[in-house]
């Protein structure tokens, strides 16, 4: 209960949100229940407190805010009652202490508006530095996650479902082939030949090492030659040669997320994950956008037949289901990694288009359209360079929309199967292969890659959300 506590302190303040703070102090009940063996009484209160502390924390902060603004409000009318109390013994200064009470007041309500414009612009800082740092990380894993092999699919059978910060000894045979610089961002075919050991030790001319046993029974002995280690023998005598294999290709290894089911990395995996979710998300933004505002453009712009054809076409789309569409296109196309990209773009276009069509009806018949038309500019001119500038507020807010959409369907179709296929890793897909070990002990292997994608959707979602209350 108190390393309950703990978390709660930690963690509800910095995450913002009652169902976000649950979540994550689900996870804190379960490690605390794993790393600490609690009865079933303490499990039920704290999985208990794990509801109620979210709601009671919010209820405290919303009584503190209301008592902040009452104390506000009373000092504001004790100061009013001063100020007239003093206007009325010195009627010579009226119209100097008017004066001075209307610039405190202008210059408090614009502290205020520029407080609440900074907490505002401080939030959305945070959420774009948070979507900056998932792009980062997407972009330079390999440089990031111990496991450099391509899509972080090195196996090692012996270390399967171990927990997360499970420890042990690896060693590593490099390969003897050249590594790119293209290798460094998209993994190395060959990277080495690793395997988890229990102990080493040197004879004349090789490595012996017993291979890790979990159930602690009597593991396989290998024996390995050092020339094996493609290390230049001619610079090291046979001693110094032990040694530098005991020092620089046998470590202690620390798998932060524990391993799957296949003796994989898990944290690799998940961070290489983030590099799926979000090409898959910029390119299907990019493909919906582009789509959307040719189709709307053209429907809202010159209206008439062509309007009615777009309309007709907007809704056969609008009345599919989404998920079933981008299933029908991606059944189509085939399966694979690219396939989802056009798939995913080609569904959620219709609610650009429809936006673009509206914004535009409503914006051709302002003065400033008709004033580039008496100037002769072109149809195609007034809508980039007049028309679409004026209606970005709503194609950013729809955009940031579709990219949590869109992450969110890759996920959807990779849990079926049809999305982003194996070894490739893909959030979705992990929590398909893991879902119903959340029942059987090994829930981490599903709720840490839901975990990363609720928090990567929420990001972009509270940005949506941000662009609407922001006046362009």
């Amino acid at each position: 209960l108190v390393m309950y506590l703990f978390f709660s302190l930690i963690l509800i303040p910095i995450f913002k949100g009652t169902v976000m703070g649950v979540i994550l102090l689900l996870f804190a009940v379960y490690f605390v229940d794993n790393y600490f063996l609690l009865s079933t009484k303490n499990e039920v209160i704290v999985l208990a407190s794990s509801y109620l502390t979210p709601v009671v924390y919010y209820c405290i902060k919303e009584i503190y805010q209301d008592w902040k603004s009452y104390k506000r409000a009373l000092n504001e009318r004790i100061n009013t009652s001063i100020t007239r109390e003093e206007l009325s013994y010195n009627r010579s200064r009226q119209f100097a202490r008017d004066s001075k009470i209307q610039t405190t007041t202008t210059l408090a309500r614009d502290t205020s508006g520029s407080n609440n414009n900074y907490e505002k612009q401080s939030e959305t800082n945070d959420l774009v530095n948070s979507i900056i740092l998932s792009s980062i990380l997407a972009l330079f894993a390999f440089f990031i996650i111990p496991d450099k092999s391509v899509n972080a699919n090195k196996m090692n059978l012996n270390i399967q479902s171990m927990k997360p910060g499970f420890k042990v000894k690896t060693l590593s045979i490099p390969n003897k082939e050249y590594n790119t610089i293209k290798d460094s961002f998209f993994g190395y075919k060959n990277y080495s030949e690793n395997y988890a050991i229990s102990n080493f030790w040197f004879s004349s001319d090789s490595l012996n090492f017993n291979l890790y046993n979990k159930y602690n029974e009597v593991s396989d002995l290998i024996s390995i030659n050092i020339n094996d280690f493609n290390i230049n023998n001619a610079q090291y005598n046979v001693q110094e040669l032990k040694d530098l294999i005991s020092t620089k290709y046998i470590k202690d290894s620390t798998f932060y997320f524990g391993t799957d089911l296949y003796g994989r990395d898990l944290f690799s995996r998940v961070i290489l994950g983030s590099r799926v979710s979000i090409s898959i998300g910029i390119m299907a933004v990019i493909i919906s956008t582009l789509i959307g505002l040719f189709f709307g453009s053209i429907g809202g712009y010159y209206g008439g037949v062509s309007d009615k054809i777009i309309m007709y076409i907007l809704n056969v789309f609008w009345s599919i289901p989404t998920l079933l569409l981008v299933i029908a296109i991606s059944l189509s196309l085939g399966k694979g990694f690219w396939q989802v990209y056009v798939a995913i773009g080609f569904s959620v276009w219709v609610d650009v288009a429809r936006l673009v069509r509206g914004q535009i009806i409503s914006e051709k018949e302002k003065d400033y359209v008709l004033a580039s038309k008496i100037l002769g500019f072109n149809n195609f001119k007034i809508i980039i360079n007049q028309i679409l500038p004026n209606i970005k507020g709503p194609i950013l807010i729809i955009a940031a929309s579709n990219f949590a959409a869109s992450i969110l369907l890759e996920s959807g179709l990779s849990f079926l199967g049809i999305g982003t296929q194996p070894p490739i890793p893909s959030w979705g897909y992990m929590i398909k292969e893991n879902y119903q070990y959340i029942v059987l002990g090994n829930a981490y292997l599903a709720l840490i890659p839901a975990l990363f994608l609720v928090l990567l959707v929420s990001s972009f979602l509270f940005l949506s959300n941000y662009y609407s209350n922001r006046k362009f």
